[in-house]
């Protein structure tokens, strides 16, 4: 069976929490993946508002920026 990314312990942390970590957090993913399970896994999170590949580009920090200034 596929092990769970360490990202996904961090996920359900925040989670968990009924605090401010819980409501206030927004989290954009990063990752080197290539695994479709880990973008439908993290998308199961409603902190989780983008899933992004790496290398970053630049294209990428703008729609980032993009989102940020939307929410």
């Amino acid at each position: 069976q596929y092990a769970a990314p360490g990202w996904i312990s961090i996920l359900r942390a925040i989670h968990a929490d009924t605090g401010i970590a819980a409501t206030k957090t927004r989290i954009v993913m990063l990752t080197s993946s290539i695994n479709p399970a880990d973008k439908e896994r993290a998308s199961k999170y409603t902190s989780v508002i983008d899933f992004y590949h790496k290398p970053l580009n630049e294209d990428a920090l703008t729609e980032i920026s993009e989102q940020e200034a939307d929410l």
